[in-house]
């Protein structure tokens, strides 16, 4: 591992078509910067919630749109462990078999 690069730990690595991971922060940080709306995950009170907002990366921070008197944010304010997942869907893929499709 490098400055430039994330350690690939169990939580992160990609398992499945591991050949398409990237871990150097150039790439993560490209990834990011074209989304627009990620959904960030979290349990409050043994209840799990998924929110989509907005969202930026300044350096190695990200940022997401929320209200101050949100249960989330809120939550957050404290500590709360989250999840932030950007998605990019730029293609499908269709088959004809439902096995083959793709995304």
């Amino acid at each position: 591992m490098t400055d430039d690069s994330y350690e690939i730990t169990k939580r992160n690595r990609v398992v499945r078509r591991h050949d398409r991971g990237r871990y150097d922060k150039a790439s993560v940080y490209a990834i990011l910067d074209a989304a627009l709306i990620c959904h960030t995950a979290y349990v409050i009170d043994g209840r799990p919630y998924c929110t989509p907002t907005a969202f930026w990366r300044e350096g190695d921070h990200l940022y997401w749109h929320g209200s101050s008197a949100s249960q989330m944010i809120k939550a957050q304010r404290g500590g709360l462990p989250v999840c932030l997942t950007a998605t990019h869907l730029d293609a499908l893929v269709q088959a004809r078999s439902g096995f083959h499709h793709s995304v």
